[in-house]
This record gives C-alpha cells, structure tokens and sequence, in this order.
C-alpha cells in the first residue's frame, strides 16, 4: 500500500484466491482518502497487487462579520473558501461614522477549520458643556464626562425656588441633543409665579389660583358630588404660595346604598350593601318550585333587566326577580293496555284524569301512582294497574302489585307483582354508590317464609369478619332481611376506588364472598377494571363482602357458582305471599349452597357442598341427590353484623 504521504498501511498476505478485507485507510493532515487505485480486490490475485492511496484536499469556509460598524464595499468576499494551511484575504469595508476599526478577532493566517471572523471596533468620545443663566440646575440622562458618536443626551432643568425655567440655547434648543462632536448647551431661568390647580375628580370644578411665590392663599369652597361625600383635598392647600405648581386632587368617600331583592314568591335573597357608582355582585339564583328563573329586573312588571356587569347604583335599589311557570308531562304506562295519551300543561294546573285503559281479560284498577288533582313540579309517570278478569288463569299478565321499598338504598326499586315476582326491571345503590343491585324482570323475590318480599335494606358493616390469611377485607355489607331469596339469581356489584386496594395488590385479585356463618365463601365473578367494579350473581341475602388476595399467595377460600336455574318443573312452594293468590304458573328452584338437609350437620354441610362443586367426578350424583330432596331440605342462613 502506497499511502502518498498518509500513514502507513500494512501489507496484507494471503493465498491466491482468498477473501480479501479492506485495511482501515489512511489519514493525511489536510486531505480526505477517497480510495486505491487500483481498486482493493475482492480476493488476493495471482502475484500480489500494489496499491496507491487518492486523496482530495480538504477545504474550509472562511466567514467575515463586519458587526454592525462596518460596511462592505466590494473588495473582496465575505465568505471564502480557503484550503487546508492556506490564508484567508480580509476583505474591504468602510467604517461607520463615529467608530474606529481596531483589527479583526481571529487570526486567519493559517486555517486548520471553518472560521467565523468578526471585526473589532472602539467609539470615539465627545464633551458636552452646560452653562447656567439664572438660578436653577440642569441634570444630563445619561450623566456620563464623555458620550460616543451618536448618544442622545436628555437635558431636565431644575429653576431654584422662585424661579421658573425659560429656554436652551446654543447646540440645542430643545432638551435633548445628539451627540456627534462636541457641544456647549445655556439653560435660562427667570423669577416667576406660580399656579395652584385643582382637579375635582368628578366634582364641581374649582377655579385654579396663580399668584406669586410665598404670598398667602386663600383656600376655595369645598366642591360637591353626587353620591359622595368630600373629605378634603390631597396635598392639602398650602397657607402660601408654593415655588412650583401643584394640583391639589379632591379626596371622595361614596355612599353605600342596600340593594334589595324581591324574589315575588321565590326563596329568600339577602340584601347587599354597595358603594355608590359600584355594580352589584349578582347572587345565587332564586328558586319556587314549578318556576324557571329569568334573572332580575329594574321593575316588578319585569320590563327591564338589570345588568350585573354594567348597571351601577346611584341610590337605594330594588331588584325584581323574573319567572317562568314550567310545563310538565304525565305519561301513561298501560302495561299491555290501550294507548293513553300524556298530558302536558303548566305547574299547580287542575289535571283532568284520562280515560281508562283497557286490556283483554283484564280489570282496571287505577293507576299507580295516582294521577294527580294538579300538576306536579316534575315529569311522572302514571302505571295502569290491572287485575285478571274471572280469577286466575294460565300466567302472564298478573298485573302490578306494588314498587319494592329499599331502606338505606337509592335508585330504581323493581315493580313486583302479588306473587312476589319482578315485571319491571331494578337497579338500587347505597347512598355511598359502593355496592349495587340490578333485580332483572321475572325474579322472584320471597322471604324465609316463602311469600313475597316486599323491601329490600342494606348497611355497612361495622365489625365484620376477618378475611382469610393473605386476604385483605376492602369492604363489607349486611344485606337484608336474612334469608330473603332470589328465583332466578340478581346480580351484586361492588364499586371500589384504586386508593381501597392495598398497596401490592392486584385488581384482577378482588372477589366478592360471602359469610356462611363461619367462615367467607368465594364466589365466580366478573373484575372490570375499567370500571372498577366487581361483579357476581346471588341466589339469597346474608353478609357480603368484596376482598382482594395479597402476595404470597394462598390458597383462596372455596369457591360457589350461583347454581344453573333450569325450566321450572314444580310449582312454588305451597306457603303463599301474603293477601295474594299463589302465582299459577310454576317458578324456577334453586339450590342454595348453604342448604342442609334435616337431621345432617350443617357446619360439614357447607364445606361439602363448595367442595362437590369441585370435584367433577361426583358432580352430577350430587346434584341429583339434592333435587331429589329439595322439597325435605331446610334453608338455614346464618346473619353476622
């Protein structure tokens, strides 16, 4: 390898045909290696080779900044481009006026790199004299002994006291001057009076008095102001004349007037007091039930709006509210009857009942609830309520009986019907929105006793049970009555917040269990962490509770599966819901994992059961062991607060 003045490459030796890997180049000062001629094989060729570096000089860009004192003038360039070692030639330029140029801040004799090279400048420095005629002083902005070309000086005279500035002259006339060589400036002064001037800020006006300096003043007649009281003026009026003018400036306290506000039948608004001039700050809003608020007025036959941003008070003021008497509807469910038109008309009006409806096999019974004697201050909605025609019959129908009541829970409660069952749909919450109910259409819903239920409670509770080792308990309810049951299941959701879940843990790790009286039961549910609720079905009423699983893990407590309702096959028990006839079509059965049968161990009975579930060899045997003595078996439910 010939390197033509770079660093040296080694040989390469190898065997005729072999691969051949390109040696790292060469470098060269100044240069840049663009290859070898001839070109590096692909294999060692017969004999040998002999290689020579090429190389292409390297170049550098030379930039000239004349700043701004220097203007180019067309010998030379600017930016050049100068090889390796060589020298840039500065280029020719002018200098501004009033600056000197002083050399350039870079060699570039020699350039090893791309250079930027600026031009170095000093100002030249000029004297400005002042001269006093009179009595007084003349202040230079900026007080400097020496100004560069072009400074504007700023010249402030200052009359001694009696005195009074009357003219610049000699370099300048006027007080300021620029400074381009050397200046001489003459400040006159002159004895002179002077003038007291008084501004009212929004009062009468009061005439202003000149007189000379040091004689006496006498102070004028206090101006008036609507609105206002006058405390005086500010600076107070001198005893004599002062050796300069002055303003003196009216000092004003405003009134305060009350502002009062005539709800005309709304709820009570407060009065406010406020300075005169001043707008008044608008309120909370009135409310009167069966009314929208329009805002307040300037007059009781609301004419004119008063505008809280604008309008201002100039007295004592009352301000009138506005309102709108609201329409609302009532609308008519016939639940499978004929069609009832709604009513819409204006609050506390007199509301003419519709015509019944009618239904097919059916007796109307008026509606739930009642349609009112006059409009009431919300939207309702009126369920007709029927009763079969000729006592009894084959199912469907059955008509309302009443809404479930829930203690201690909000929402939307299900309508149920004499038998206990469910024909329109519920959703109810806690007041706390932790914990939900949703009873779907078609669920019956009975007490221990076997007949219908009609309210439904819930509560926190306050000293529940441990949660399992490795569990933590997040939170806890007692659902009630105990022992109520569901036919088929409803579904119980908790709604928990991320700072419930103990630090380390997982969302996916919550279940919700229940307390068989002895220890929490697990059971299969849903985790919707974007929700962040969990869910599970439920077969009967008891203590609750949403608990998450730490690390390490355990093995958790026994699962439960809410049971599969089949087709019905049997009629309900025979123990009918109070003053009601006996549903007449046949209800679904459900097993209940707490179930023991009479005369058996029910503490062993619950573990049994979870465990059967589990073990899908005995599965079937135990299912069919269990209907078989559904009708023998005891339900027992055991309540823990």
């Amino acid at each position: 390898f010939n390197s033509d003045g770079g660093s040296t490459v080694d040989p390469i030796t190898a065997a005729y045909g072999s691969a051949l890997s390109p040696p790292t180049p060469p470098t060269k000062t100044g240069w840049t290696f663009t290859g070898w001629i001839p070109a590096f094989p692909a294999t060692m060729p017969l004999g040998g080779a002999s290689l020579t570096a090429q190389w292409t000089q390297v170049t550098y860009q030379v930039t000239f900044d004349l700043g701004a004192h220097g203007t180019h003038t067309g010998g030379g360039t600017l930016i050049q481009t100068v090889a390796h070692g060589a020298a840039a030639v500065a280029p020719t330029f002018t200098t501004e006026a009033g600056w000197n140029f002083t050399g350039w801040d870079t060699a570039f004799n020699n350039v090893t790199s791309d250079l930027t090279i600026t031009a170095q400048y000093s100002q030249d420095a000029y004297t400005l004299t002042l001269n006093i005629v009179g009595s007084g002083s003349i202040a230079k902005s900026p007080d400097q002994p020496t100004y560069s070309y072009g400074t504007v000086v700023t010249l402030t005279p200052t009359p001694t006291a009696g005195w009074s500035f009357g003219a610049f002259s000699g370099d300048t006339t006027t007080n300021t001057i620029t400074m381009d060589g050397n200046k001489s400036v003459t400040a006159t002064f002159t004895f002179n009076s002077y003038t007291i001037n008084f501004d009212s800020a929004g009062g009468s006006p009061v005439v202003p008095i000149t007189q000379e300096f040091g004689t006496a003043i006498i102070p004028p007649a206090n101006p008036t102001r609507t609105g206002y009281t006058f405390d005086g003026w500010s600076p107070t009026v001198p005893a004599t004349m002062p050796a300069s003018n002055i303003t003196c400036v009216a000092q004003w306290t405003a009134i305060n007037y009350t502002v009062s506000f005539n709800s005309q039948g709304g709820s009570t608004v407060a009065n406010a007091s406020v300075a005169f001039g001043a707008t008044v700050t608008q309120p909370t809003d009135p409310t009167w039930t069966g009314y929208t608020f329009g805002g307040w007025f300037k007059e009781a036959a609301c004419t004119t709006a008063w505008n809280f941003t604008s309008d201002t008070i100039t007295g004592n003021t009352t301000l009138y509210a506005k309102w709108t008497i609201n329409q609302y509807t009532i609308t008519f469910n016939s639940d499978g009857g004929s069609t009832v038109s709604p009513i819409t008309q204006d609050y506390g009006t007199a509301v003419v009942a519709p015509a019944n409806p009618t239904k097919s096999g059916y007796t109307f019974n008026g509606w739930i609830p009642l349609v009112p004697a006059t409009m009431p201050a919300s939207n309702t909605t009126c369920v007709a309520q029927w009763t079969v025609s000729g006592g009894g019959g084959g199912g469907g129908g059955g008509g309302f009986g009443s809404q479930l009541i829930g203690i201690n829970l909000s929402g939307t409660s299900p309508f149920m019907d004499p038998n206990g069952r469910s024909i329109v749909a519920g959703e109810l919450k806690t007041s706390d929105g932790k914990l939900t109910i949703i009873v779907p259409v078609g669920v019956y819903i009975w007490n221990a006793a076997g007949a219908a239920q009609s309210f439904l409670s819930a509560a926190p509770l306050t000293n529940p049970p441990s949660a399992p080792p490795q569990n933590s308990l997040v939170m806890a309810f007692e659902l009630g009555p105990n022992g109520v049951t569901f036919n088929p299941v409803v579904t119980l959701s908790f709604n928990y917040s991320d700072s419930d879940i103990p630090a380390g843990a997982r969302e996916t790790d919550l279940y919700i269990a229940w307390w068989n009286g002895t220890q929490w039961v697990k059971l299969v549910g849903t985790v919707d962490a974007t929700a962040n609720t969990v869910s599970a079905q439920i077969t009967h009423f008891t203590s609750f509770a949403l608990i998450v699983q730490q690390a390490p893990a355990t093995t958790p407590p026994p699962t439960t599966i809410p049971p599969t309702t089949n087709p019905p096959t049997t009629s309900p028990p025979t123990t009918n819901p109070p003053t009601t006839n006996p549903p007449t079509i046949p209800v679904p059965t459900q097993s209940e994992p707490t179930e023991t049968l009479p005369g058996s161990n029910p503490t062993s009975a619950k573990w049994i059961i979870p465990l059967l579930f589990l073990l899908a060899s005995t599965t079937l045997g135990v299912i069919l062991f269990w209907r078989s003595r559904k009708p023998e078996a005891e339900l027992k439910y055991t309540n823990r607060k």
